[in-house]
């Protein structure tokens, strides 16, 4: 999605060091809002690792009904031979595990106890998470649109590969 000079190689070294500065860059930066806490960035911060586990979740779902949805993939990876009572291995894995992530989001979200200053009981805290939501589905949408315009479809770099 992003231009091509994030993924041009140095000559030398064969290190993509365009795409490192844009992780790096950032990065410091965070880590120095972090570190001073300013603007209270440590509570702001902790919404990441919800934003985290609502993907994570997302990718368990997933993994969850990949047996019934793609059963050829499925059944080509080496955890298809395992199973708990009929049911897929993967299934059962992603249902506990989906059920770890749904209370961890339920404590972080709710903060029944009070203990993470996230979630609905702090409002700037939510707005940032929201604000991360919105400027990545921007920044998504907005190189996807900028690809199109260029002559490449994303949906076609992106679809599925048949299994061998």
């Amino acid at each position: 999605l992003l231009p091509e000079s994030v993924a041009k190689l140095d000559e030398r070294t064969g290190t993509p060091v365009n795409a490192l500065l844009l992780m790096i860059v950032p990065s410091v930066v965070v880590a120095y809002l972090f570190d001073y806490n300013i603007a209270s960035f440590q509570t702001l911060t902790l919404c990441s690792t919800l934003v985290i586990a609502v993907t994570f979740l997302g990718t368990t779902i997933a993994a969850i009904i990949l047996p019934y949805t793609k059963p050829e993939l499925y059944k080509s990876s080496p955890i298809a031979k395992y199973n708990i009572l009929g049911i897929p291995m993967i299934t059962v894995a992603g249902v506990i595990f989906g059920g770890f992530l749904v209370y961890l989001l339920y404590q972080w979200i709710i903060d029944p106890n009070g203990l993470y200053g996230i979630g609905i009981s702090n409002t700037s805290s939510v707005y940032y998470m929201l604000g991360n939501y919105v400027l990545a589905a921007i920044i998504y949408f907005g190189f996807k649109a900028y690809r199109k315009s260029k002559g490449i479809d994303l949906d076609k770099v992106t679809a599925e590969i048949p299994v061998e």
